[in-house]
């Protein structure tokens, strides 16, 4: 995903609109309690999703939970084996929340109950240990466009609710905003 021009014009009659294209970060979360493992795939995160994403690092479940409670993390890789609370317990903790933040396991567990309760959790994927770096960054676009569908559509929502009672209808009245899909990216335009 590459950077966006920050700004479109473009004319509406005798009016023009600015389009401002928000340049995303995406909040990830990395927990693991393996430190050496983690620091590598936060470290191969970093360079490979950097100037998309802010990583934040957990070392256990109970640490995974205050940081998504903190940070309200947007997409969780989570290790599945860790002490104290489990990988699965803190999704399990996390979906009861946030039915739109995505969860990724990343573990060295290949066992299908552990495969089971993932997708009972509605995690987008199960990934096992050692995991392939191109198989891991396609499932994390996958997640970051399931997120950006997720911030369309809230803004859909809002912009739909706030000039439902406007008397003019949507979109009217100085600073009134409208929102267009094009290419699965929200845009906020203002008049």
């Amino acid at each position: 995903m590459k950077v966006r021009n920050r700004y479109r014009k473009r004319a509406l009659g005798s009016k023009w609109i600015v389009r401002e294209w928000r340049q995303r970060m995406y909040r990830l979360l990395v927990a693991d309690d393996e430190m050496i493992e983690r620091a590598v795939l936060v470290q191969m995160l970093e360079e490979e999703l950097g100037d998309q994403c802010r990583i934040f690092q957990a070392e256990n479940g109970r640490e995974a939970l205050e940081v998504y409670e903190k940070e309200k993390i947007q997409i969780a890789v989570l290790d599945i084996e860790m002490p104290g609370i489990t990988g699965i317990e803190a999704a399990q903790r996390i979906r009861e929340k946030d039915k739109d933040c995505c969860i990724i396991f990343l573990t060295a567990f290949d066992e299908f109950s552990y495969a089971k309760k993932a997708i009972t959790i509605r995690a987008l994927d199960y990934l096992l240990k050692p995991y392939d770096e191109k198989e891991l960054l396609l499932v994390l676009d996958e997640a970051m466009r399931i997120v950006d569908e997720y911030q369309t559509e809230e803004i859909r929502k809002t912009v739909t609710e706030t000039t439902a009672g406007s008397p003019e209808g949507e979109g009217s009245g100085p600073g009134a905003a409208v929102v267009n899909g094009t290419g699965g990216d929200p845009m906020v335009e203002t008049r």
